[in-house]
């Protein structure tokens, strides 16, 4: 699950922000591993903007997640996250959100995103599993 922090009240390189969006990551990081997606430098600046991050996710962490999540966004309802599974992106703001909504929009984008990489590997080995007199078959 891709996870990337937006403000409607600060730059993206505020150090605010920053600081802001640093503590989800920490609180984040406390519950699931968190790898950065480091956008490319942009010439003349100083590349101070933080990075989206991709979140390792499963049905056990969604609700301590969930939870982690709207308590950020309702300390300012200014705040923003647009969360990614593979194709599908939901963005939630800071004004309309709960946790029942959060974990129940996590659930989906996790179940979706597994049956497209299930469909997906079903159509890279043709659709069918092992046949007879094959060693992964027995």
């Amino acid at each position: 699950m891709t996870l990337k922090a937006d403000s409607g009240r600060f730059a993206a390189d505020d150090d605010r922000w920053l600081s802001q969006v640093r503590s989800l990551h920490q609180d984040l990081s406390r519950e699931t591993e968190l790898v950065e997606l480091r956008p490319p430098a942009k010439d003349g600046t100083k590349g101070g903007a933080l990075p989206e991050v991709v979140l390792v996710i499963t049905p056990v962490i969604i609700p301590e997640v969930a939870r982690i999540i709207i308590a950020w966004l309702q300390r300012d309802r200014s705040r923003a996250v647009r969360v990614g599974f593979r194709a599908d992106e939901v963005v939630v703001s800071g004004d309309h959100v709960d946790n029942v909504t959060m974990q129940v929009a996590l659930e989906h984008g996790l179940a979706a995103s597994s049956r497209r990489e299930s469909e997906f590997a079903d159509s890279d080995s043709g659709g069918s599993g092992p046949g007879e007199g094959d060693p992964a078959g027995d």
